[in-house]
């Protein structure tokens, strides 16, 4: 065999040895493998490098040397064979190789051990409070939620239309808001199309209202970038320390709501902003004092002075307020009582519903009248002040009575005791609208309007009152049992259909303020169902998309997101300008003009309800939160938070 022959079997041999240790990592006994291996390694070059005993041909000489009979090599380290010499180099080579390969592996096997802890950890946080845990790490809620609407709700494809649907509807908020931050960035809200903004105090301060108000959507959509602008902005500059006066309803939805949802979101995710709760609470202060501090009359004031405190009435009435007005405070200030353990908010909002309740309802439908005399404490009796509806006036007390029961009483049975309005809603609300409001006009259910000069209800529905649907499919869910509970969620799901059958009649396909609802009889003498619109405009409203949202929750039936997904499309067509988005004059004009006014609530409320139509359910909890009339959640109370107090006074 030739020197080539030999020096080439010895670099085959530490090849295969390098082999023998790479190759069998796999089973537990992983540094025996590696040992055993570079033995293997050690062996195979003795044995290829002890059968070479003669020194190699000079490279300088024409004469070849005689090949030798096989002895011992030899011991002196002046002479060393060529394959030797070729072999220590190569066995270095292995072994630092194979000591940084078993260093590499065990420090993986480490960290992969480590990470397999970290991950049981999380497993357990997880299992403890899912819904806590998912928000905080916003990758973890849509991933747990993908899981959770696996199987018969959908399938991959559906998972990747929504989630395209979902960002489309994100980037029509941002869309929004630089719109609101080039045209009036700190103002309350925006004119899009003239370029100019409008403020609450026309002239004087601003309450920055567009960012308070969609501060919670912002966190929802993970919109990072844009809250931690809004929320430097709001840290710096938001008073409420202001020369004017303000409607109490309005401030307590959309600023005192506002501030209070996105501290609790922030709460939820671990990084609770204490800045956001104390200008709450110094709005709080400012608005109790709309509440008299004598009797005969809980009711509070429709405005009242920031700085003075002064109650104020608008200039049709000296002392009347809304059912709406003074029966939509409750779920705000008993939240802010409990996150600042001051008992007042609660007791003065509270206390307006035992004064409601006590009185005396008119029949026959034995319903609340839509307005108030402050002065007396007592419902209105004329034509104007006797109507019973659930459009403006008195939409968001009905509203009121039930999700005070979600956000206190539905995990206490002392706590509903105490706020007294669970069986209030169930026992009366229900019934008697299904027997004195709702009214079937062809194969459209309408929830009319009693109006006590023609004692009966008319078929006529607001816009406003579009929300009932996913009120009533709220409270069958929150309450199967209740007897009433089946008749209620039918009566959601047809109220739903409905409004979004009047949408879809309208040349634009969007909602107009209030229409008529009628039945013809065509030329064959079969009768259909005619809408009419009678006030076309369309203000960027979120009552369909809110009914719409509560109804895909509860029945997962892709039919909602599909309306859902036709409103949008619809606002995005003929309201979206470049400056944000606009209202419309006519919603049976296709080239109508502009309401050119960007409304808070369409990203405080009607895209936050699209946004949540196309997330996954986890992303909020009905089981854990609540929404407001403004569409901001707050979280719902546990059976040991100490809070029961607040309803003993």
């Amino acid at each position: 065999t030739t020197e080539r022959e030999k020096e080439r079997k010895g670099r085959s041999s530490i090849s295969l040895s390098l082999l023998l240790c790479l190759l069998p990592w796999q089973r537990p006994s992983k540094c025996t493998t590696v040992l055993t291996g570079l033995s293997c390694s050690f062996l195979r070059c003795w044995c290829s490098c002890s059968r070479i005993s003669t020194p190699p041909p000079s490279r300088l000489s024409s004469t070849p040397t005689s090949p030798r009979p096989l002895s011992p090599l030899p011991t002196s380290s002046a002479f060393r064979p060529p394959c030797m010499a070729f072999a220590s180099q190569q066995v270095y080579v292995t072994v630092v190789l194979v000591a940084v390969l078993l260093t590499s592996y065990c420090s993986v096997d480490f960290s992969a051990q480590r990470s397999e802890r970290t991950e049981a950890i999380h497993a357990q946080k997880t299992e403890a409070n899912p819904t806590i845990e998912a928000i905080r790490n916003s990758e973890s809620v849509h991933e747990t939620a993908e899981k959770a609407d696996t199987g018969r709700f959908r399938d991959a494809g559906h998972a990747h239309d929504r989630a395209e649907k979902a960002e489309a509807i994100r980037d029509a908020f941002r869309h929004a808001y630089r719109g609101y931050k080039r045209v009036g960035w700190g103002k309350d809200e925006i004119r899009p199309l003239a370029g100019t903004w409008a403020n609450w105090l026309a002239g004087r301060r601003a309450f920055a209202l567009t960012l308070v108000d969609s501060l919670d959507t912002m966190l929802l959509m993970e919109l990072h970038e844009e809250y931690a602008e809004a929320r430097d902005y709001l840290a710096a500059e938001l008073s409420f320390h202001a020369d004017g006066s303000v409607s109490v309803f309005e401030s307590s939805i959309r600023l005192l709501a506002g501030l209070l949802s996105a501290y609790e979101l922030g709460a939820a995710r671990g990084t609770a902003d204490e800045m956001l709760l104390r200008k709450a609470l110094d709005l709080g202060e400012r608005l109790l004092r709309s509440f008299p501090t004598h009797p005969p009359s809980p009711i509070p004031a429709w405005f009242v002075h920031l700085l003075s405190g002064e109650p104020k009435y608008p200039s049709w009435s000296s002392s009347r307020n809304w059912l709406a007005n003074v029966g939509s405070l409750q779920l705000e200030f008993v939240k802010l009582s409990a996150l600042t353990g001051d008992v007042r908010f609660a007791q003065r909002a509270l206390g307006v519903y035992r004064h409601l309740l006590s009185l005396r309802r008119p029949p026959p439908h034995h319903l609340f009248p839509v307005q108030l005399d402050v002065s007396t404490g007592k419902f209105a009796r004329d034509i104007a002040g006797g109507r019973v509806t659930f459009g403006s006036g008195g939409d968001s007390f009905y509203e009121y009575l039930l999700k005070l029961w979600l956000l206190t009483g539905r995990r206490s049975a002392a706590a509903a005791h105490h706020s007294g309005v669970q069986r209030v809603y169930y026992d009366e609300v229900v019934p008697r609208t299904l027997e004195h409001l709702v009214l079937r006009v062809g194969e459209l259910t309408v929830l009319g309007e009693y109006r006590p000069d023609e004692k009966r209800s008319v078929p006529e529905m607001e816009h406003l009152a579009c929300f009932a649907g996913g009120l009533f499919a709220l409270g069958s869910w929150a309450s199967p049992r209740d007897p009433s509970s089946e008749a209620a969620f039918e009566l959601g799901k047809q109220l739903t259909h409905t409004c979004r059958t009047a949408y879809a009649s309208t040349v634009t396909g969007l909602g107009a303020e209030r229409w008529s609802f009628s039945t013809v009889v065509n030329e064959d003498g079969a009768e259909t169902t005619q809408i009419s619109v009678l006030k076309g405009r369309y203000l960027l409203r979120p009552e369909l998309v809110e009914s719409i949202f509560y109804l895909w929750r509860f029945t997962h039936d892709p039919i909602y997101r599909q309306w859902g997904w036709e409103v949008f499309r619809a606002i995005e067509k003929h309201c979206r300008v470049e400056n944000g988005y606009v209202g419309l004059a006519d919603v049976q004009n296709e080239r109508s003009a502009a309401d050119d006014f960007q409304q808070s609530f369409f990203l405080a409320e009607t895209l936050k309800y699209l946004y949540l139509l196309f997330s996954p359910d986890l992303l909020l909890s009905l089981d854990e939160w609540v929404f407001n009339t403004e569409g901001h959640p707050l979280r719902v109370f546990e059976p040991e938070d100490e809070w029961l107090h607040l309803f003993e006074f």
